[in-house]
């Protein structure tokens, strides 16, 4: 079971915070109107607290509650009132959404629902973040519109975020990266994966440095980057992975960085195996 490195919460802490975090995920107060009286409304979820026992599972070698987690988030937002754009990374993830940029979601059984959607225009800070969440649900999903980066306008994205540099693996006909070599695209893609696992890794250790929080196994963000799993999900799954993947197999593993991307290449394999 992959763990992650730093990790060493003894397993009864691990359990009692997952479990707490399911019961606060599940006993969401009624919402009220002006007079305080409760809104004939089906019980909410707290989605945030179950996408947070999930991160949390995945992190620590219980991945079939993980992708469980995952999965109740998933229909909780299908089913309520929020963005159902939200459902598309951890649905790609746990693989029972399909999403398709600029087209639709495609929820398969036992969802069964369908819906169109178009990126974010915007540039915010937030619709940035959900256009970024979207582009690697749709890798992970096995798009077939990713032939063409040039076609997704890529001014959408914010394309200094080293996670989406790494997408020029997809590319095959080098659009993204001016017509380079394979050789020097994947090169081009394991520097941005390196670049990124330095930035997750700097995130963990600012966790880690809040010693109060980090011993009660109450983190202050994610523990498992979404995005970098939904990627490395993709390279199982698609076709123009599997080349990487070969090709990375000999890449040089040295120091905590290359801990992270150990975990989160072993994790993404046992999801393949694992999720429901």
């Amino acid at each position: 079971m992959p763990r992650l490195p730093w990790i060493d919460w003894p397993d009864e802490l691990i359990e009692q915070r997952i479990a707490f975090l399911k019961a606060v995920a599940r006993f969401m107060p009624p919402a009220h109107s002006g007079d305080r009286e409760p809104l004939p409304s089906a019980p909410a979820t707290d989605v945030k607290a179950l996408v947070a026992a999930a991160d949390l599972a995945l992190a620590t070698g219980r991945t079939r509650d993980g992708l469980n987690s995952l999965q109740e988030a998933v229909i909780a937002i299908v089913k309520g009132v929020g963005d159902r754009r939200a459902a598309a990374l951890p649905g790609a993830i746990i693989g029972n959404v399909r999403t398709t940029l600029g087209d639709r979601i495609e929820m398969e059984p036992p969802l069964s629902l369908l819906w169109s959607f178009e990126l974010d225009p915007g540039l915010t800070p937030a619709g940035l973040r959900l256009n970024t969440d979207l582009l690697f649900a749709s890798i992970a999903s096995n798009s077939k519109r990713l032939d063409r980066f040039d076609q997704l306008g890529l001014p959408r994205f914010r394309t200094n975020e080293s996670i989406v540099q790494a997408l020029v693996v997809f590319d095959d006909i080098g659009s993204f990266e001016g017509g380079r070599s394979v050789e020097a695209r994947y090169r081009s893609a394991q520097g941005a994966l390196g670049a990124n696992a330095v930035q997750w890794a700097q995130d963990l250790q600012l966790n880690k440095d809040d010693t109060y929080h980090w011993e009660h196994a109450r983190v202050r963000g994610a523990l498992v980057d979404m995005r970098r799993l939904a990627f490395e999900i993709a390279l199982i799954r698609r076709r123009e992975g599997e080349q990487f993947r070969q090709w990375r197999s000999n890449w040089p593993t040295v120091g905590f960085v290359d801990e992270l991307d150990r975990f989160v290449t072993e994790l993404a394999g046992e999801i393949e195996r694992e999720r429901p």
